[in-house]
């Protein structure tokens, strides 16, 4: 790695098996080498546990119902944004095969989209309008680290503390209010390893 530049995984699929190696072997116990996991998803799985996730949840937790949905995206300051959001960023996930989500800033999925086959296999762990996604509810995942983080990530594949998300790989930016500075939710796009 040279600068800020991250250099490419040049074997995703061997990179996915090297960390969920290192993810079992720190569920397990044991502490992993100096350099193996970046220090901010071992951060992110340190604020994960503490809050109680449990590594083998299935799901996020819903965190309200379905029916609320279009009310709470109406009422919140992203819903005005989502024209824009989509606009710009939903041909490309969709012709890409991911989804595109917008949260509030709490990691409430309050909006989905994309790739319908993809769509249907994000509904099986919860990537779906009206789950919670903060690292509290489901621990590291692009959202919920975004959001603790204030900064942009993408988490790769056993990356992810909790193990039914393995197969994802997600990329997340905090929306700041431009006046406030306050965060105001998140947007992410997230797909499988296929």
């Amino acid at each position: 790695m040279s600068g800020s530049r991250r250099e490419a995984v040049p074997d995703p699929n061997a990179h996915s098996v090297r960390l969920r190696r290192l993810h079992e072997s720190v569920l397990s116990g044991a502490r992993p080498p100096d350099g193996a996991l970046r220090g901010l998803i071992s951060a992110s799985w340190r604020r994960s546990m503490a809050a109680g996730v449990d590594p083998e949840a299935s799901a996020a937790p819903p965190a309200f119902e379905r029916d609320d949905v279009e009310d709470v995206r109406s009422h919140h300051p992203v819903g005005t944004l989502l024209p824009l959001v989509a606009g710009t960023l939903l041909e490309a996930a969709s012709a890409s095969a991911h989804i595109l989500m917008v949260t509030d800033e709490q990691g409430r999925v309050l909006w989905r989209d994309g790739d319908r086959r993809v769509m249907g296999v994000a509904d099986e762990v919860g990537l779906a309008d009206g789950f919670h996604w903060g690292e509290g509810a489901i621990g590291t995942n692009g959202m919920g680290t975004a959001l603790a983080t204030r900064g942009p990530v993408h988490v790769f594949s056993a990356e992810h503390l909790v193990r039914a998300l393995h197969p994802w790989s997600c990329s997340a930016a905090p929306i700041t209010d431009p006046d406030s500075g306050e965060v105001i939710g998140c947007v992410d796009i997230s797909g499988t390893m296929r």
